[in-house]
C-alpha cells in the first residue's frame, strides 16, 4: 500500500430557518463539497516493481468529485 499526496478538501454548509407559523418553519440550505476545488489524487502505485507506473499517481481517487454546490428548500411542519 502506498502513500498520497495530502488531501485538502473542504465542505461547508450554510442554513437559515425563517419562521412563520407557530409550528411552521422554512429553511434555507446552500452546500458545497470540495470547495476549494482541489483534486484528491490516489495513491502511488507501489504494487508492480517491473510496470512503468511504478510510484507514480495515475489517476484521482475513488469517489472524490470536483466541486460540487447544492441548494435545498425545507419545510418543517
Amino acid at each position: 500500500m502506498g502513500y498520497g499526496p495530502n488531501q485538502n478538501v473542504i465542505n461547508m454548509s450554510l442554513f437559515k430557518t425563517f419562521s412563520f407559523k407557530e409550528r411552521h418553519n422554512l429553511q434555507s440550505r446552500a452546500e458545497a463539497f470540495n470547495l476549494p476545488n482541489h483534486p484528491v489524487f490516489d495513491r502511488t502505485n507501489f504494487n508492480s516493481l517491473g510496470n512503468a507506473t511504478f510510484g507514480k499517481i495515475v489517476g484521482l481517487a475513488p469517489g472524490y468529485s470536483m466541486r460540487d454546490i447544492q441548494f435545498a428548500l425545507k419545510l418543517l411542519f
